[in-house]
């Protein structure tokens, strides 16, 4: 007879500081899977909290549907705000439940924070991050590079050129650079779609782990407020995160693209150092061919600020563009904003239909596939089996995720 199974409970668990808080080690036990997190820091202190713990977990466990243990004493403003974290990802995710924190509780009010603490930008060196920077220069002291999200650890030459990148800008700017090593990438990937669900939880974390040397973080939005979508980093999320000591900012949610790369193309030193490419082939710092690396190319077509970008190594033509696989909401989005800034501002009329043909062309089998995927997601190992094997199978430009 087939009986109700109890599902292994999760926990945050041991946790060690290494090397005088250049180091974290925590482990996690999710669903029943273990997980050892490290985080690696050159240019702050970082200090172990409960706060950050939480961030990092909260959304593992939503999805494996356990709640929460070891969780502890935790900042009264967050510990109020995880509800409203839960409903939101409820309302977007239908395989999430709202899970249950049996021992946490609200810690006193400490301090106020220090008047005059650091302003840190979570920093990739592309269109978004740039645009928070120039907007907001006179505030940020300084520039965070994450090195397992994008970017693995273990890419070493690719990591050594984008953290030069970071270092350039922050040199032109005036800014100091944090750079931050960490597989925490790792767990949320077993369960979670990184740009639907976990990004935006995996940048609080590190966050708390900044404070109390920061005070304010800056997030960079993708969307306008306009465009809001289900997204893992949202204008109405990433505030849930802040703390009584730490507010974190969701930045650019009234700026469009177009606006923000109009403010980028000013500045050569920021057309010279954008990274853009998520793809990275053979380590490349922007492929020009993959579908963010194309985005861009676009707009600054549209704006006639390409030709002064040296960041991307081939041409734009209308071939790739007409290529282009628009699976998700969010890429068609960005593509229809391309398409009437071409348009509107006398663009290639080549380029223009070839990006008009890729948004008409649907791919319902790719679509198909992404559904499957978070499901798989319900269940880790059954996905991990069936992500190795694509990954063994199809080409990188034909994956649905």
């Amino acid at each position: 007879m087939l009986g109700w199974r109890r599902r292994a409970a999760s926990r945050i668990g041991e946790v060690r500081v290494l090397d005088e808080g250049s180091g974290i080690e925590v482990g996690f036990r999710i669903g029943g899977e273990n997980h050892a997190i490290f985080f690696r820091a050159e240019g702050a202190t970082l200090s172990p909290n409960r706060e950050a713990f939480l961030a990092a977990a909260l959304l593992p466990c939503m999805a494996a549907r356990t709640d929460l243990e070891g969780v502890g004493a935790v900042d009264a403003r967050l510990l109020s705000s995880v509800p409203a974290i839960q409903d939101m990802f409820c309302s977007w995710e239908r395989g999430f439940r709202r899970v249950a924190l049996p021992d946490a509780s609200a810690r006193p009010p400490g301090r106020a924070p220090a008047p005059g603490g650091r302003v840190g930008l979570f920093f990739s060196g592309g269109l978004d991050s740039f645009h928070t920077l120039l907007s907001r220069r006179d505030e940020i002291t300084d520039l965070i590079f994450l090195r397992g999200f994008d970017i693995r650890v273990e890419e070493e030459d690719l990591a050594r050129r984008a953290t030069d990148s970071v270092r350039q800008a922050a040199a032109a700017f005036g800014k100091g650079v944090v750079e931050i090593r960490t597989n925490l990438k790792s767990m949320l990937d077993a369960r979670l779609d990184w740009g639907l669900h976990a990004n935006g939880a995996a940048l609080a974390a590190i966050s708390h782990l900044l404070a109390p040397a920061f005070r304010r973080m800056f997030i960079s939005g993708s969307h306008p407020s306009s465009d809001s979508i289900p997204w893992g980093s949202h204008p109405a999320l990433d505030p849930l995160w802040s703390s009584e000591g730490l507010e974190i900012v969701h930045f650019g949610g009234d700026v469009d693209r177009i606006r923000k790369a109009e403010e980028v193309a000013r500045h050569d030193v920021a057309l010279r150092l954008l990274r853009v490419c998520w793809e990275n082939p053979d380590g490349a710092y922007n492929c020009g061919r993959c579908e963010k690396c194309l985005r861009t190319m676009i707009t600054l077509a549209a704006l006639g600020a390409l030709g002064r970008c040296p960041a991307f190594p081939v041409p734009l033509d209308a071939g790739p563009v007409r290529g282009l696989r628009l699976v998700d909401e969010n890429e068609r989005i960005y593509a229809r904003e391309n398409l009437a800034a071409l348009e509107s501002r006398g663009g290639d009329p080549a380029l223009a239909g070839a990006l008009r043909a890729a948004i008409a062309r649907r791919h319902p089998m790719a679509l198909l596939a992404r559904r499957l995927r978070l499901r798989l997601l319900r269940h880790p190992r059954a996905y991990r089996a069936v992500r190795a094997a694509v990954r063994a199978l199809v080409p990188l430009r034909w994956r649905a995720g």
